[in-house]
């Protein structure tokens, strides 16, 4: 058995390989090796195998680069653009109480479908059930369905809160906005297309995006500091400024 000490350059640098007989001349060696293992395979004795040491470091030295290249794509990975999400205007038809969850409201919302769609929210201790009824309201419509204590919501009622003292508020669109309409951000009213609630969940873009969302000291809805339009005006909250969307 012959043994090398690995280069610096070798994740393992520092440790003695050993490695069985085989012929491999020294100039045929990679430079992982330090310089003394390299100049021993001169004489009689050095010019022995070093193929499993060789497959060792090398293995070694690819699987900590290709780790740190993974890394560097997994930081780099752009935000999907807001576009993605399906937010529109809603109007609530009925509301009423959860039969099995006191803090949580039952909605019948018309977002412009041929059937309301079924929403639950946890709203009970925020907003007053007789400020449910009737009123415009935005909502995330392309999450992916769930129950929620036994009844399947199809959608999320977006509202602005604030973490020191609880306040929740609904997000408003203007009174004249069209029930149905999809919101845009910034200027262009033109957007790509919404995303399916599957995609929606597999590639973790809510979560990815719903951090940048957040009313800005205008108290105007916003993505990353754009505002979230509607035909008729911006999306706004009642009273809470900078504070964060969901």
């Amino acid at each position: 058995m012959a043994s090398v000490v690995c280069s610096s350059r070798c994740p393992a640098a520092g440790r003695r390989h050993s490695f069985p007989t085989a012929r491999l001349h020294a100039s045929k060696v990679p430079t992982i090796l330090s310089r003394s293992a390299r100049s021993s395979l001169h004489t009689k004795a050095g010019r022995q195998p070093i193929r499993n040491a060789l497959v060792a470091c090398t293995a070694s030295e690819a699987a900590t680069e290709t780790k740190e290249e993974n890394t560097e794509t997994k930081e780099e990975k752009p935000l999907p653009p807001i576009s993605v999400l399906d937010i529109r205007v809603g109007q609530i038809k009925d509301v009423k109480l959860h039969p099995d969850a006191d803090t949580l409201y039952v909605e019948s919302i018309d977002v412009g479908e041929e059937e309301p769609r079924t929403i639950v929210s946890g709203l009970v201790n925020h907003v007053p059930i007789e400020e449910m009824q009737d009123r415009k309201v935005l909502v995330l419509c392309n999450l992916k369905a769930s129950k929620m204590r036994g009844i399947t919501s199809s959608g999320m009622v977006m509202c602005a809160s604030e973490k020191g003292d609880g306040v929740v508020e609904l997000l408003e669109p203007p009174e004249t906005a069209e029930v149905g309409e999809r919101v845009f951000f910034g200027e262009d009213s033109e957007q790509g297309p919404a995303e399916t609630p599957n995609r929606i969940k597999k590639k973790k873009m809510w979560v990815s995006l719903q951090p940048l969302l957040k009313t800005r000291d205008d108290r105007v809805a916003a993505f990353d500091g754009t505002a979230m339009n509607t035909a008729a005006g911006p999306v706004m909250a009642k009273t809470l400024a900078a504070s964060p969307i969901s």
